[in-house]
């Protein structure tokens, strides 16, 4: 069962059901995640993969909902 499926066939009765189903998920997906063991090379594969979208793809709402290529991209007014 994936995690989404997962979420949207829980349905909690109260905000404190809802706080502990979504800490065991947090814990589930974080003990996944160091569980794989990664290749030097895979590594490195899949973190030039993360900074290319954080910087070309993933808004940044601190720079107006811009992403850092488009806003290292503007034009920058000439000084008077």
């Amino acid at each position: 069962m994936s995690i989404r499926s997962l979420i949207k066939s829980i349905r909690p009765p109260s905000v404190r059901h809802a706080h502990g189903i979504l800490l065991i998920i947090i814990n589930y997906t974080t003990g996944a995640i160091r569980a794989h063991i990664y290749q030097g090379e895979e590594v490195q594969d899949a973190a030039t993969k993360w900074l290319w979208t954080y910087n070309n793809e993933r808004p940044n709402m601190a720079i107006g909902g811009l992403t850092p290529i488009q806003k290292l991209t503007m034009e920058k007014p000439m000084a008077a």
